[in-house]
Formats: structure tokens, sequence, C-alpha cells
């Protein structure tokens, strides 16, 4: 399944430990050193984990609702989140 950029998979090790059932990593991921992989117990950990990676890194402008991309860096939501709080439900929440 892809969340933001980042791939993540179920793939629990044969042992008790449910911890590191779900593996993610981004596209772009260059191996040991890299910061954008890791292992969650959740497939909502693993997004809470991959926000927290975003923000630390601070390399993916995002928007808070939805946390695609922003079309246009001058506003704080991307545009179908901006057109939902200002009550023109004509859009969608991207997904």
């Amino acid at each position: 399944m892809k969340y933001r950029e980042f791939e993540i998979t179920y793939n629990p090790p044969p042992i008790s430990d449910r911890r590191f059932d779900y593996e993610f990593s981004h596209g772009d991921y260059d191996g040991p050193g890299d910061s954008r992989s890791g292992t969650a117990a959740s497939y909502d950990q693993a997004k809470e984990f991959i926000d927290e990676i975003i923000r630390e890194l601070g390399y993916l402008d995002s928007c808070p609702e939805c946390h695609q991309e922003r079309v246009d860096p001058d506003h704080k939501f991307c545009d179908a989140c901006r057109h939902l709080r200002l009550g023109d439900h004509r859009f969608e929440r991207p997904k």
C-alpha cells in the first residue's frame, strides 16, 4: 500500500512479537543510513511513523488535513481541503 511516497507492506516475521509486522520505506530509499524506512505494529502506526519522518526531515510540505502535497505553497491546505473547510462540498478530500 502506498502512503505519501512510502510503500507499506505487511510482512510479519516468524516471531511472537507483533511490533515488526509492517515494513515501510520511501520510494527513493538508499539503504542503511537513510532514515526513510522502518517497521511498525500496524498500518496506522506505520503511517504515524512516516508522518513523523516527513516532519523531521522537512522534505515534503503537505496538507495537515489529508497529508497530500500542497498544490499552492501560499495556502496552508491543499485545494480540496481548503474548499471543504470553506463549505464548498463539490470537492472530495483526497485519499
